[in-house]
């Protein structure tokens, strides 16, 4: 039954064209969207509300949708309130169930049909009714479409100027505050169909109910109080034994739990030929850390409450995704393309929302970068101690990760950024990694499983389908497979504190290198192995390159005469000749008279955030 609204492409028409061809005069359709999580009393009386002042003015409803959103819309958001999300199935059960009383009320299911990829936002929700209206009627029968809103929505949205697909707009008072009706259109030559309601018609409507207080009585179990707030045509044990499945009912048992030190292919050191896995639950596993308890207790993530006093340890992905709200499509997807068994955590990622992680942060030189993705980010604006790294080095160096995040998408892109991501990528992940002996550990843990991240970004994570090239995932088991050849069990002490280290040199050449060697470069950055290895690597990986050299000679490795006799070819035996630069890139000027400040905004290209091309 819970399917009997998904006619009509997600909304029930039939009801609204028989009305529509026994009336006279001006028609309308009022639609409205919202989590529903679940649906109150005080929806329908908003509904009613703003039927009334529309019949008021002459105008006819002849039908009203109640669209509850999707998924992937209502799902983070709940768990970033840490509360409960209904499914959208049962979401728009609820409203069918609350509309079988009414003669003009639907449940409209468009907007939180699982064939869409990502949640479709209200204007689209009203432009996809609009044209199924339309495919229905012929244009000498034309309805207009009201979109209901509180008032909260409408001043946010800045819904003042109108819909741009010709939509009115009807708004909700707030606490006896109605809203400010603009005389005409954004265009200044047509009224706006824009009207506000008065308060009087909708005393209580949106005051004394609402989904918290739903959910609150929930939890208490007090069912009387739930039957107060649902519409009376709603099954209320159905929403009781909806919410007890998603916060309790679902629990599967702690035998699923994996602890931390029983992980992976047994114990200790191993290297590519152990293939065994202790822990090969046959299903992907998500790490969580013992940090991890005050984000479950905090967010009220019921589903994993039974793993809490155990943790560090690997719980089963789904259980995961359950636990937040999110559905187990995207998993699936993955497993199909990836296998079964892969693992993950926040760890692994650069930027951390949902749960808790403190980047151990990195030197590089004499400066500190808090995490990888801000290192990450300085590299598309050029190689270590390039102009505009320099330029950009201390201001990304000590933003936080989302703000990085930001500053990086707007960055002029390196001519080669394409090209040279990944391994610019995986510089920074050498060094979060080899800089801490824990995240070590953790990511030696995983083997032999796959690593993927399953997230809606199609190049470094699996992607909502799984056809993402999952390359962040690569690029950890690529960084793992190197650490397990350097003799970095999990049973191995931190690398920094073994005796000593081989690594590969620029020509191929093996070298042991100083305790508290940084992970090397790429290859193709053509560093001289002396700066890597001698008293002056550490300036050379600051960025400082332009303090090694005289004014207007070229970069280091480039060729230029050096002011320094410890990178001096003639002063130091054991250094090499540098070749020439064949193709020397010309330098770009640095605006004056503003400082360091004013050299950063000038270089950042604004109105160009969104683009997604920069990650």
């Amino acid at each position: 039954s819970n399917m009997a609204a998904w006619v009509d492409g997600g909304w029930p028409l039939d009801g609204m064209i028989s009305r529509a061809n026994c009336s006279d005069g001006r028609l309308a359709v009022l639609v409205t969207t919202g989590a529903l999580n679940p649906i109150h009393a005080g929806h329908l009386n908003a509904m009613t509300a703003a039927k009334a002042t529309l019949e008021g003015m002459g105008i006819q409803v002849v039908a009203g949708y109640i669209s509850p959103s999707h998924d992937a819309y209502v799902g983070p958001k709940c768990a970033a309130m840490g509360t409960t999300a209904f499914t959208a199935r049962d979401r728009v059960e609820f409203v069918r169930q609350a509309c079988e009383g009414s003669d003009w009320l639907h449940a409209g299911a468009w907007e939180s049909s699982p064939q869409h990829r990502s949640w479709p936002d209200y204007p689209l929700v009203v432009k996809c009714l609009q044209d199924c209206i339309a495919a229905k009627l012929p244009p000498s029968r034309p309805i207009e479409v009201y979109y209901v809103c509180g008032l909260d929505h409408y001043e946010k949205c800045c819904l003042s100027r109108g819909l741009r697909n010709g939509a009115g707009v009807v708004v909700l008072p707030r606490d006896g505050k109605t809203a400010s009706v603009p005389t005409t259109g954004s265009s200044g030559s047509s009224k706006a169909r824009i009207i506000a309601v008065h308060p009087d018609l909708c005393s209580g409507a949106l005051q004394q109910y609402s989904a918290t207080k739903v959910r609150e009585a929930l939890r208490e179990g007090n069912v009387d109080k739930v039957a107060s707030y649902l519409p009376q045509q709603v099954d209320v044990g159905c929403v009781i034994d909806a919410y007890a499945l998603l916060a309790g009912g679902a629990v599967e048992a702690p035998s699923s739990f994996v602890p931390a030190a029983a992980f992976g292919p047994g114990s200790g050191s191993r290297t590519a030929s152990d293939t065994s896995d202790a822990s090969d639950t046959g299903e992907s596993m998500y790490y969580l850390s013992k940090e991890q308890i005050s984000v479950i207790r905090s967010k009220g993530l019921a589903l994993l409450e039974p793993y809490a006093d155990s943790l560090p340890g690997w719980v089963p992905t789904r259980l995961v995704a359950r636990a937040l709200g999110y559905s187990t499509a995207a998993i699936e997807a993955a497993e199909c393309r990836h296998g079964n068994n892969y693992a993950w955590c926040t760890e692994f990622e650069n930027v951390h929302s949902t749960w808790t992680f403190a980047e151990p942060g990195f030197m590089v030189g004499n400066r500190r970068f808090n995490g990888s993705e801000q290192l990450y980010q300085l590299l598309k604006a050029g190689d270590l101690g390039s102009e505009g790294f320099e330029i950009h080095a201390d201001l990304f160096a000590s933003s936080a990760e989302m703000e990085v995040y930001a500053r990086g998408r707007d960055l002029i892109l390196r001519p080669d950024w394409e090209a040279c991501k990944d391994t610019c990528m995986m510089f920074a992940l050498r060094l979060k990694f080899e800089s801490n002996y824990g995240l070590r550990k953790l990511l030696l843990s995983t083997y032999p499983r796959p690593l993927v991240s399953v997230k809606s970004d199609k190049y470094w994570g699996a992607g909502l389908n799984g056809t993402g090239l999952n390359r962040l995932g690569e690029l950890l088991v690529e960084l793992r497979t190197d650490l397990m050849a350097q003799g970095g069990g999990v049973g191995a002490p931190p690398l920094g504190g073994l005796p000593s280290r081989v690594g590969r040199a620029a020509d191929g050449a093996t070298d042991e290198r100083p305790l508290d060697a940084p992970p090397l470069p790429p290859a193709e950055w053509d560093v001289p192995r002396e700066v890597i290895y001698g008293k002056e690597r550490n300036a050379l990986m600051s960025g400082l390159r332009n303090t090694l050299k005289k004014p207007g000679s070229a970069k280091v490795g480039g060729g230029g005469t050096l002011t320094n006799p410890n990178l001096d070819p003639n002063s130091n035996p054991n250094s090499k000749p540098q070749p020439p630069n064949l193709n020397p890139k010309p330098k770009p000027e640095r605006p004056s008279g503003r400082g360091q400040a004013g050299c950063i905004r000038a270089s950042i290209r604004r109105g160009s955030i969104g683009s997604g091309s920069n990650r």
